[in-house]
């Protein structure tokens, strides 16, 4: 062959590779520049309702983005919240401290007695602290229940009249026909006049089913109807017509102004001047172990002429009464 041949030969074969290997590099880099960078992130995006419920704009939108940096979960608190923290003491301990107060009548004993057990409980400085203000703030307010000058046979005076005070009612049985007993009405009468002095609060009355011949037969709708009666504004009224006792009187409206009346923060209780002291101290001890933001702030007594007296024996019962 031929010099000049063999040169013609090498000019063909030398650059066919050089192009092989150019175009595999181009296609590499073009693949390269079409993957993702990172990962697409798919948020999920709130579902904004409009107040009959429905979906505004009707759709549900998704968005992903390769910008966007996830937002970090908050780490949880060491500390537990303070409703959760009262919540969890064992009914155990306010068993306990129930029947000391029983025999002590004194807050500060009662409560320096379960004070080892409370600290052995608690988790953490802030848990005991919670717990012993919960202990404090029930034996101390059942120690002023029960001194002379509690029960209030006269209106309150500067309370607020507005919507955050709620005038309760207590029931008492009604005849086994289901009439209205005379010391019902007393208890009515009374309230009344306390929501004729806050025209403004809300007046709640409470009791269930307590007619021998016909439970069906509610104290509380029994009250309510008298009440319209009398004058008071239907609009006003909040009845509860299921408990059968004082104690379940506190569970039961507790629960309903809690669920639909927000705003109620204070409460007067209005009963018969010998139940004052024991209704009280179930109501407020009540709210102090579910840490509710509800608070018994006064009384009103009315005067039935009923000799009955309960002792702080009996007071016990029915506060063992709200653990059941």
């Amino acid at each position: 062959m031929k010099i000049r041949d063999k040169r013609k030969i090498i000019l063909w074969v030398i650059p066919v590779p050089v192009l092989i290997i150019m175009a595999v590099i181009l296609l590499t880099k073009k693949g390269a520049d079409q993957s993702p960078v990172t990962e697409s992130v798919v948020y999920d995006v709130s579902i904004v309702q409009d107040e009959d419920g429905a979906l505004a704009g009707g759709e549900t939108i998704a968005l992903a983005s390769t910008d966007i940096t996830p937002p970090l979960e908050q780490p949880a608190s060491d500390t537990p919240a303070q409703d959760e923290v009262v919540r969890n003491i064992p009914d155990s301990i306010w068993k306990e401290a129930f029947e000391l107060y029983g025999k002590t009548c004194d807050a500060k004993e009662t409560v320096e007695a379960v004070m080892p057990q409370v600290t052995e409980l608690a988790g953490s400085d802030e848990e005991t602290d919670a717990y012993l203000k919960a202990l404090n703030d029930l034996f101390s307010y059942w120690d002023g229940v029960n001194e002379k000058g509690f029960v209030s046979r006269s209106i309150p005076e500067d309370l607020q009249d507005d919507g955050s005070l709620c005038i309760v009612i207590l029931g008492y049985a009604l005849t086994p026909s289901g009439e209205v007993r005379d010391e019902l009405i007393c208890r009515l009468d009374a309230g009344m006049e306390a929501a004729a002095k806050y025209p403004n609060a809300w007046v709640l009355v409470t009791g269930g089913g307590t007619a021998l011949f016909d439970p069906s037969v509610k104290e509380a709708d029994k009250m309510a109807e008298y009440l319209i009666q009398k004058g008071l504004d239907p609009s006003r009224l909040i009845v509860e017509n299921d408990s059968m006792t004082t104690s379940e009187n506190a569970i039961y409206s507790e629960k309903v102004l809690r669920t639909a009346y927000p705003d109620v923060r204070d409460i007067m209780i209005v009963t018969s001047d010998y139940h004052v002291p024991m209704a009280c101290q179930i109501f407020e001890g009540w709210f102090i172990m579910n840490d509710s933001d509800l608070e018994v702030i006064s009384n009103y007594a009315c005067d039935p002429g009923n000799p009955t007296v309960f002792r702080i024996s009996d007071q016990v019962f029915w506060m063992e009464e709200l653990l059941r």
